[in-house]
């Protein structure tokens, strides 16, 4: 199959289209994987598991005292 690329915008053969339900003027996002290039509809922000993962992880900085405070345990 041929796709064509025209001022930076990729366009899918009609049959191709339909047989992946591309629906016209839908919100699609690509992404790559290997060597494979993967379109799917936009998902929604609380169920997109591949945006949470490439999320810069924050580093939660405690002083002494809340770590002091957090291994704290009580005798039984």
């Amino acid at each position: 199959m041929k796709v064509k690329v025209i001022a930076g915008k990729v366009y899918l053969p009609k049959e191709v289209r339909k047989e992946a339900k591309l629906l016209e003027g839908g919100e699609y996002e690509a992404f790559v994987v290997g060597d494979e290039i993967r379109i799917r509809p936009v998902q929604p922000e609380e169920l997109n598991a591949l945006r949470a993962l490439k999320e810069e992880k924050k580093i939660v900085r405690a002083g002494i005292d809340e770590m002091m405070k957090a291994e704290a345990v009580d005798d039984a």
